[in-house]
């Protein structure tokens, strides 16, 4: 398996394998403020980014959406979602290429919002829980 970062020129054709598992990372929680179409759209003009994780096969079997959000003290590297099946095994590998695209952003940090099932597994590989996401839907 490997992790590799997909260029926005070739996100198009590879949408059919990742299609799935981000439609259903949408229905857990990331389509309250994203579409499908938006992210396609998002990725293949680069104001999003995607590193897959393929199989053997070359197959995607995991994708991770970034996005790049600009404040006050400089950049923050977003982690939007995690959607696909997760390799426990992989998540070091995962974040180390996660943390050098943060650094060849100029990112001074990297964020995300994740469901309750995962804060766990995050805490225990070291990151912080700051804050509580509470939404009121109109």
């Amino acid at each position: 398996m490997q992790w590799c970062n997909i260029e926005p020129r070739l996100v198009r054709d590879l949408w059919p394998q990742v299609q799935g598992h981000i439609r259903r990372g949408m229905k857990r929680g990331y389509g309250d403020t994203f579409t499908e179409d938006g992210t396609l759209k998002a990725l293949e003009d680069g104001r999003m980014q995607m590193l897959g994780l393929q199989d053997d096969d070359a197959k995607m079997i995991c994708s991770i959406i970034l996005g790049l959000e600009t404040r006050d003290k400089g950049p923050v590297l977003m982690v939007l979602m995690v959607a696909g099946k997760w390799i426990d095994e992989e998540i070091a590998k995962a974040e180390e290429i996660i943390v050098d695209h943060a650094h060849s952003l100029g990112a001074h940090k990297i964020e995300t919002i994740s469901r309750l099932g995962n804060v766990k597994r995050l805490k225990d590989r070291g990151w912080k829980s700051k804050a509580v996401v509470m939404e009121w839907s109109l």
